[in-house]
């Protein structure tokens, strides 16, 4: 299995194993609770809401990452339409990062 199919892989194990946050508001609420190990924008996410997001993650030093991936690429491996996700846990986040930097 090739990086980007072992990172969409794992973001659906993630959502299964409840460590998975979506959409703008409740990514911005788990990172205002410090439980927010990573966050992951789409690359067709609109710049309103990256910034808006960005604005919160950087002074909690919230990892970001921009996969070339777009929503409906997430909605296929998590089942869900977002652009917006949280990581809510440090192995899951460990292992995407690790998958990340494959590609």
């Amino acid at each position: 299995m090739n990086p980007e199919q072992s990172f969409l892989s794992m973001l659906g194990i993630a959502r299964r194993a409840g460590k998975l946050v979506f959409g703008c508001d409740a990514v911005i609420e788990q990172v205002g609770k410090r439980q927010a190990s990573l966050l992951i924008l789409s690359c067709d996410l609109s710049e309103r809401s990256r910034r808006r997001v960005l604005d919160v993650a950087e002074p909690y030093g919230v990892p970001c990452l921009s996969p070339p991936f777009a929503m409906a690429q997430f909605q296929h491996a998590i089942g869900r339409c977002t652009g917006i996700l949280a990581v809510c846990d440090r192995g899951f986040a460990n292992r995407l990062l690790s998958f990340a930097n494959s590609f």
